[in-house]
């Protein structure tokens, strides 16, 4: 058995975007809308991006998002991928099929329910309801399972979260620290040396499609555009998610990379079963 700590950040407001979140909305509580949003879209325009970046050269995230209100700002932080870029990589069939439909309704629908009117207690209600079970828990439950171990989460025992979500807002985010509430006795654990600094982790993206699976991402009669003839793709989404040559570059590497690929490998697996790549409904 192994004991999983999952449920912490969204309980306790740890994440670095929770802090991000905070200060856009610092910043349109004090600039009037029809002020902040066009000054925010011109210099979203000019402002830097990029991984290589130091972070806090990374503004063009933050200005885009204060030209949006505050839901839509932070639907667009937690997306892997924005939703235009994905209908970009959909073929016409496709994005015809699923006209009409936005995903941020469904995520929406969760963020409205929440009997709160604070911005910050709406969007941990919002985590603690999707990304923490639709991704987080899944993840575990498959890696645990996977090798027939047993993971637990005790931070998310019914009771504790039902304390956590009594303790107030300035107690879980405070001073652009978040689990505050933990602060003072981190300190003191540190100063007895039994402390470690938190570390989170991902998937290995950038080795999985430069080395694991580079054969299935590098371009070639075989494997390149027409692998997407058959795939819910557009003709153009290959070129703009995959490399040139056999040489897969880090600019190559990137969520909708990852998008399109295990699209297309389930779509192989699902053959005609599908319409238009996708599953049938059930009557």
């Amino acid at each position: 058995m192994a004991l999983s700590g999952d449920g912490g950040d969204e309980s306790f407001a740890g994440y670095r975007r929770y802090r991000y979140d905070a200060l856009e909305n610092r910043v349109r509580a004090a600039v009037p809308g029809p002020v902040l949003e066009p000054a925010a879209r011109a210099l979203a325009a000019v402002a830097p991006s990029g991984p290589r970046l130091p972070r806090w050269m990374r503004g063009a995230t933050l200005l885009s998002n204060l030209t949006r209100d505050p839901a839509r700002a932070y639907f667009h932080s937690v997306s892997a991928t924005p939703t235009e870029t994905c209908r970009s990589l959909l073929s016409p069939e496709v994005r015809r099929a699923c006209a009409g439909h936005d995903p941020f309704d469904a995520w929406h629908q969760v963020y409205a329910s929440a009997d709160t009117n604070d911005p910050l207690a709406k969007i941990l209600f919002t985590d603690f309801r999707t990304y923490l079970h639709d991704d987080i828990l899944t993840k575990v439950d498959r890696a645990s399972m996977a090798v027939s171990l047993e993971a637990r989460v005790p931070v998310l025992d019914h009771k504790l979260v039902e304390w956590t979500s009594r303790i107030p807002i300035s107690m879980k985010l405070r001073g652009g620290k978040g689990k505050w509430i933990f602060s003072a006795r981190s300190r003191r654990a540190s100063r007895r040396g039994s402390s470690m600094p938190e570390e989170g982790f991902s998937i290995p993206l950038a080795r999985w499609i430069r080395q694991d699976f580079s054969h299935k991402w590098t371009r070639s009669p075989a494997r390149g555009p027409a692998a997407f003839s058959t795939a819910p793709c557009s003709g153009d989404c290959w070129r703009s998610t995959a490399p040139a040559s056999g040489t897969i570059r880090k600019s190559c590497i990137r969520p909708s990379s990852w998008i399109v690929g295990f699209g297309v490998g389930w779509r192989r697996r699902r053959g005609d079963r599908t319409e238009h790549g996708f599953a049938r409904p059930r009557r």
